[in-house]
């Protein structure tokens, strides 16, 4: 029988780092998606920050580019989640960016997008599960704050008004994308057609149960900076990239499948006593550090010719 180590000594006081926003924004067409959240990234970034908007909407977003100051891709079909995967991933730096895709939607039932990789067939998710998988990962692990705008499936209501007139009303009903993607993120909001912003799900309690009125997409944002910044410091950027460049720089084999190169074993130690690098500790960099610097100690000397 293989001897299991227990991870039992691994347990530490919990804390909850800074971290980057991951916001879901869903909304049904013209209730202001795009507008409230360039007003949010603006007020996670500050001033000098930057936004970058991924725009699939036919590059609506540059309508509002004279009073929001950002970069913008215009992005036509396919829409491959696993290429906006790539473009997160190379877009992400740090907190003073924040990164819009308006809208994920497209990746999910759009021209190339997971519904029609997976083409109707229950072997297709095969393939398409993973290509989905991956684009909300390289959401969850970007550096940068996440602001993720989603269509809502429309339906039409007829009520009356205070007059006693009929009228219609567009209403807002399930996102368009996969079931449950707004768990992945640590507040998920949703815009009704008067601009309000109804909190459906959130880690922050002082947004909890929130609606914001029109306008007031800033207060909404302020208020979620405040936490986000609120952690426990955690480790500089630059210091970060430096770990990961000297934890790759480690000799490695591609084909050991028990994981028992230097590089592996750091890797695997680093992610058991510090969890994902940025997130380290800033009290924790010193440790972190000595045990990369453990791992480079045990590579071999080159041999002399």
């Amino acid at each position: 029988m293989t001897a299991v180590d227990s991870r039992a000594g691994l347990a530490k006081k919990a804390v909850r780092p800074a971290m980057p926003a991951r916001l879901m924004l869903s909304a049904p067409a013209g209730a202001g998606k795009t507008w409230s959240a360039l007003t949010i990234a603006r007020e996670l970034v500050g001033p000098d920050g930057e936004i970058v908007v991924i725009d699939t909407e036919e590059e609506s977003a540059l309508t509002y580019a004279d009073e929001h100051d950002f970069l913008h891709i215009a992005w036509a079909p396919p829409y491959d989640p696993r290429q906006l995967a790539a473009t997160i991933t190379d877009l992400s730096t740090d907190r003073s960016r924040c990164i819009i895709v308006d809208s994920e939607s497209h990746f999910w039932m759009g021209e190339g997008g997971t519904l029609e990789i997976a083409n109707g067939k229950f072997t297709g998710w095969k393939e398409a599960t993973p290509a989905q998988d991956e684009m909300v990962l390289a959401m969850l692990r970007s550096k940068s704050h996440i602001i993720a705008c989603v269509r809502e499936k429309q339906a039409y209501a007829v009520s009356e008004n205070s007059n006693g007139k009929q009228i219609v009303e567009k209403l807002g009903l399930q996102p368009v994308q996969r079931e449950g993607l707004d768990y992945e993120f640590n507040v998920a909001a949703s815009i009704d057609m008067g601009h309000n912003i109804v909190i459906h799900k959130t880690r922050c309690r002082r947004l909890a149960d929130r609606t914001y009125r029109p306008n007031h997409a800033e207060e909404l944002a302020q208020q979620y900076k405040e936490w986000l910044d609120g952690g426990h410091p955690v480790i500089d950027p630059d210091v970060a990239k430096d770990v990961v460049k000297r934890v790759l720089a480690l000799p490695d084999d591609p084909g050991d499948p028990a994981g028992t190169s230097l590089r592996k074993q750091c890797i695997s130690e680093i992610r058991d006593r510090f969890g994902k690098t940025e997130h380290t500790l800033e009290e924790d960099v010193p440790e972190l550090l000595e045990l990369v610097a453990l791992y480079e100690a045990k590579v071999p000397e080159p041999e002399e010719d």
